[in-house]
C-alpha cells in the first residue's frame, strides 16, 4: 500500500480548510468561556475573603465553574475526531482515553482503532 501522511503544522491549512477553521472558531469560544470561568471564580474567592461575603456565594461561584468546565470539556471532546499519521484513518476514541492522553495543541497520543499503532494523531473538527 501506499504511505500517507497527512500535512501538519502551517500545511493543516491547505489539508482541510473549512475544518482547520472550525476547529479554530470552536478552540477560540472554548477559550472566551474559560476566561469568564476564571472571572467567575476568583470573583466569588475574592469576595467571600475580603468582603466577609456569605458563603453561599463561594459555594456558588464554585458550582458554576465546575458545571462550565464540564460544558467545555464534554464540548470539546465531541468536537473533535483524530486522524492516525501511519494508515489515515479517521477515528474517535473513548472520553476517558482522550481526557488522559497526552497531547499537543495540535496532536494527542492515540491508538489508532485500524491499525492499532500509537502515534501523535492528528486532531480535526468532527
Amino acid at each position: 500500500g501506499v504511505f500517507y501522511l497527512p500535512p501538519t503544522g502551517w500545511l493543516t491549512s491547505f489539508y482541510n480548510p473549512p475544518k482547520t477553521k472550525k476547529l479554530k472558531q470552536l478552540r477560540i469560544k472554548l477559550l472566551l468561556i474559560g476566561i469568564s470561568i476564571d472571572f467567575i471564580l476568583w470573583g466569588s474567592v475574592l469576595y467571600f475573603l475580603f468582603y466577609q461575603g456569605n458563603l453561599i456565594w463561594l459555594l456558588l461561584g464554585i458550582l458554576i465553574t465546575v458545571a462550565l468546565t464540564w460544558y467545555i470539556t464534554i464540548n470539546y471532546y465531541h468536537h473533535t475526531c483524530y486522524i492516525c499519521p501511519h494508515c489515515s484513518h479517521q477515528f474517535k476514541v473513548s472520553f476517558s482515553n482522550w481526557l488522559f492522553a497526552r497531547h499537543t495543541p495540535n496532536t494527542r497520543y492515540l491508538t489508532c482503532n485500524k491499525c492499532h499503532q500509537k502515534n501523535y494523531c492528528i486532531e480535526e473538527y468532527y
